[in-house]
């Protein structure tokens, strides 16, 4: 559990910094958060986090992590590179939704499922349009980035959320996982709305709480889930 409480540590940092706008705090908070969570799930899991059964999804998610990692050191590098930032946690979102299983629902599921989707779906459409609406001066491509981008956070949303309809998943857990991933959706959606409507709707402070707290949540639920498959 050492690993853990070095990722709240990470994540205390990573905070502290949008109020101080110190880079080095956020570049040892970042180390701390996803190095502390990826450690975390090698030093339990090893090679079998890459393997098959339920064991093997805990995968996913060091693969997640690792792309958001790199999804926030792009801006840091430059301008130029910041671009690849959304596409990078585009798939972190796709890999943790692979994570938990999201090709894989069970026979009694479809039809609770599907309802799910569809709202989730809706839910996005919305989302994209209102963020669309605000990028006048947007190209096809970034439109088109913008779409898949909001595209890969609902199949994560509709991935996590749908774990409370898992029979597989204890409910502490699901719950955990679902409550995750909605909190870092609300916090990419706060962060697009001042990037694209130049409205701020939280402080920097509380977007940035939002999309690592839902991450941190998502990830422990994940893995005291799979630990029992090891």
């Amino acid at each position: 559990m050492i690993w853990l409480a070095l990722a709240c540590a990470g994540l205390i940092a990573k905070i502290g910094r949008e109020t101080r706008k110190q880079t080095v705090l956020r570049l040892g908070g970042m180390l701390l958060f996803y190095g502390g969570l990826i450690a975390w799930f090698w030093f339990e899991a090893g090679r079998k986090a890459f393997g098959s059964g339920e064991s093997g999804l805990m995968g996913w998610f060091i693969i997640g992590l690792a792309l958001f990692w790199i999804a926030e050191l792009l801006p840091i590098w430059g301008a130029e590179t910041a671009t690849w930032a959304l596409a990078a946690q585009g798939l972190a979102a796709g890999a943790f939704a692979l994570g938990f299983d999201v090709f894989r629902p069970d026979e009694y599921s479809y039809v609770p499922g599907a309802i799910l989707g569809v709202l989730t779906l809706l839910a996005g459409v919305q989302t994209y349009a209102r963020l669309s609406a605000g990028m006048k001066k947007a190209s096809a491509l970034e439109r088109v980035l913008l779409g898949l981008y909001v595209f890969a956070i609902n199949v994560l949303v509709y991935s996590a959320t749908a774990k409370t309809i898992d029979r597989g998943w204890a409910l502490p857990w699901a719950y955990l996982a679902s409550a995750g991933a909605l909190l870092f959706a609300a916090g990419q959606v706060w962060m697009g709305w001042g990037m694209a409507l130049k409205k701020q709707v939280a402080a920097p402070w509380v977007q940035a709480a939002a999309i690592n707290v839902g991450q941190l949540m998502m990830v422990v639920a994940a893995f005291f889930v799979y630990r029992e498959f090891l």
